[in-house]
């Protein structure tokens, strides 16, 4: 007698259980979730999962058990380092097991209470285990959903409290600051999605000239040197000098509470999170609001 495995059952609870694992590991590293592409991730690791009992052996579809994942956190998350990688890689297995473990623990012991029978094979009593009825699997799945929210409630709080510190370096300058960790910052740089640092005035003031200043805070394009038909090689290289600072200014759209609005961001030549470099953007806080004792948000992405 073979067992029966239906396919898109098969498929069915794969998929969950990827989401679910993705879900938890976006929860537990402060990612932004972007729904459509943790479903294709999902979607990508059942897919593999149930052609996978299709390959004859143990060998081949372990080593697609392991390989799997290696395409579903790109998917999910995007590309990044190798060691930003491999940290959500291993941390994808360690959230999956977690799993596992809870849903075979629930398995034995609903199965104990409704299903088991003891059975005499020989000189041993073992245990026969039945087929577990639906409403016991809608209860599980009740259970997983519930620790799913608890988990992202404790993962939010927790990344509410921490603090960094953040080091901004331009064409020379240096400002260094206290930045708080919002897991509510899901800010991105539009052209190449970046993340963005919301910080105040004054930490613009120490990393900006007067004219870029005044035109992160206004919005109008200063006159930049050279205007008006000069030629001479000074003044051409001084007009190439502004054009490509005004490159590096960004308008990013942001969603509140109150509405939508547009903050005016700044790419630094580089930024260090806690001594570690990472690419951010710079937005100013127009509002004038208290960041307690930081002088900017960050979010919780740039703490890995």
């Amino acid at each position: 007698m073979h067992p029966v495995i239906y396919g898109d059952v098969y498929f069915l609870i794969n998929f969950s259980m990827d989401y679910l694992s993705l879900f938890l590991l976006a929860k537990l590293l402060h990612l932004r979730e972007k729904t459509a592409r943790m479903a294709a991730s999902a979607g990508l690791g059942a897919l593999g999962a149930t052609g996978s009992l299709l390959i004859p052996g143990t060998v081949l579809p372990t080593l697609v058990t392991f390989l799997l994942p290696m395409a579903m956190v790109p998917v999910a998350f995007g590309r990044t380092p190798f060691l930003t990688f491999l940290k959500r890689y291993a941390l994808l297995f360690g959230v999956s097991f977690a799993m596992g473990g809870v849903m075979t623990a629930v398995y034995y012991l609903v199965g104990n209470l409704v299903t088991a029978r003891k059975i005499v094979i020989g000189e041993r009593v073992d245990t026969l285990y039945g087929a577990l009825p639906g409403w016991v699997l809608a209860i599980a799945a009740g259970f997983a959903a519930l620790f799913a929210f608890l988990f992202s409630r404790f993962a939010k709080r927790s990344a509410e409290t921490k603090t960094a510190r953040v080091t901004v370096i331009d064409e020379g300058r240096e400002v260094c600051f206290t930045a708080l960790c919002d897991s509510g910052n899901l800010l991105t740089e539009p052209f190449g999605g970046l993340p963005v640092i919301v910080a105040g005035e004054a930490v613009f003031a120490a990393l900006l000239s007067g004219e870029r200043l005044a035109f992160l805070k206004s919005g109008k394009v200063p006159a930049m040197a050279g205007r008006g038909g000069a030629q001479k090689g000074g003044r051409a290289a001084e007009r190439g000098a502004e054009e490509s600072a005004l490159r590096k200014f960004r308008f990013i759209p942001a969603a509140t509470v109150s509405g939508t609005d547009l903050l005016r961001g700044y790419l630094p030549d580089a930024v260090l999170v806690d001594g570690v470099r990472k690419t951010a953007c710079l937005a100013l806080d127009k509002s004038g609001r208290s960041f307690g004792d930081c002088d900017a948000i960050l979010p919780p992405g740039l703490l890995e």
